[in-house]
């Protein structure tokens, strides 16, 4: 008897996934990130009628909340390691906005690029498959990109594993951007500066396969102005103006816009996919 209680209920778990999908007529997507984050992740949910901060994980954030334009989002504390499995529920007009970034909250809180410092992610996937490929020194994902240790430096830790470095990136902002809409189909997306302009615009044919979307072509880590930070100085301000603080999303005469937590000046690190 109380092993056919049990199967029954371990039925119950394996197949309500599948039945809410049913029910609701949306469809259920899982997050994962195991391994090293330095810093941030966020998912946010979008829909026509309004945008809602899902998920908000920080490194260097010592408040409770993290504020999203003018809105406290409630922030949980992570400390350079992630370990994230989390299923989300899309209907065919919705889609899930899944960042990585780089920040220093507590020392920074304008949501402005301000300086590079180091970065390091490991894979994001959805449905076990990588949505947002890692970006990891030991895996030598970026060759030849500016490390924060250099040759002679040491970090400060015992016995690090061999490369043991992060990427020299800004802080203060959005990595990778990962979309996952709730149907596939054809997409066009304007991408919006900080002055509210129209900095680039993509049309994606959105399939159930993840694809790179790159604005700019080249090198993966190309910044909004169209240049490769090669360890020497750049000019902020021109990346400032150009690096992306929203979406808008249109389909089928329909659109929503989705405001970026930090700006994004990587913007050839854009993953899509759809349900």
């Amino acid at each position: 008897m109380q092993r056919r209680v049990f199967l029954i209920y371990l039925s119950f778990f394996l197949f309500f996934p599948t039945l809410f999908a049913s029910i609701t007529g949306k469809k259920r997507v899982s997050i994962t990130m195991h391994g090293d984050l330095d810093d941030d992740l966020f998912i946010i949910r979008s829909t026509e009628e309004r945008t809602v901060f899902l998920e908000c994980l920080q490194m260097h954030n010592p408040k409770d909340h993290f504020l999203y334009r003018a809105e406290a989002v409630k922030s949980r504390r992570i400390y350079g390691m992630i370990d994230f499995d989390k299923g989300f529920a899309l209907a065919e007009d919705e889609a899930l906005f899944v960042m990585t970034a780089n920040e220093r909250e507590e020392i920074h809180p304008e949501k402005r690029l301000f300086a590079r410092t180091h970065f390091k992610s490991v894979d994001l996937l959805a449905d076990g498959e990588v949505l947002i490929p890692s970006l990891m020194p030991e895996r030598n994902d970026m060759p030849g990109y500016p490390l924060w240790f250099g040759p002679d430096e040491k970090p400060l830790m015992p016995n690090p594993e061999p490369g043991y470095n992060y990427y020299k990136l800004w802080e203060n902002a959005v990595v990778n951007l990962g979309m996952v809409f709730g149907s596939t189909g054809r997409y066009r997306c304007h991408f919006i500066n900080h002055d509210e302009e129209v900095v680039f615009t993509k049309e994606i044919n959105v399939t159930k396969e993840t694809q790179n979307i790159r604005l700019l072509g080249g090198h993966p880590l190309t910044e909004a102005d169209g240049t490769l930070y090669d360890g020497t100085a750049t000019d902020i301000t021109t990346i400032r103006e150009r690096a992306i603080e929203g979406v808008i999303v249109e389909k089928g005469g329909n659109s929503r816009y989705v405001g970026m937590p930090y700006p994004f000046p990587y913007v050839n690190r854009i993953f899509v996919r759809g349900l």
